[in-house]
């Protein structure tokens, strides 16, 4: 028995520093938090799961773009999530949605496909040899 609490303590530790955040905290606190960090210019967008790209590098590219634009941070995270972190995420897609549009995602992955394509047009082109 104090085997298994041991283990189940360790796990809510690791777990709870590998978040930062107390997994015990609540989807009222994680509200709020994104609350006050949307309202310091802080804007984060982030995914859970296992996310399976068809495009890596696009990807990236749009990570970039979207901070480089719209300073929004874009990030993965594990499986696990917190009723924090999904209170949190989804309080702060909401926040930006009201800023730029209810599309503002979709929109700006159209943008960014755009930009990354016609740019990797132009790489190529370069990349051929001169006759």
């Amino acid at each position: 028995m104090h085997r298994l609490l041991l283990t189940a303590f360790i796990l809510i530790s690791v777990t709870s520093a590998c978040f930062g955040q107390d997994i015990f905290s609540s989807c009222k606190e994680g509200t709020k938090q994104a609350t006050e960090d949307f309202n310091k210019g802080i804007m984060k967008a982030t995914s859970y799961g296992l996310i399976v790209f068809e495009d890596f590098d696009f990807e990236v590219f749009y990570d970039k773009y979207l901070f480089d634009k719209y300073e929004i941070k874009s990030s993965l995270s594990g499986c696990i999530v917190t009723e924090f972190q999904d209170c949190y995420s989804s309080k702060m897609i909401e926040l930006i949605e009201e800023k730029y549009g209810d599309s503002f995602f979709a929109d700006t992955r159209k943008e960014a496909k755009k930009l990354y394509t016609s740019q990797k047009r132009t790489e190529n082109n370069l990349k051929k040899p001169i006759r």
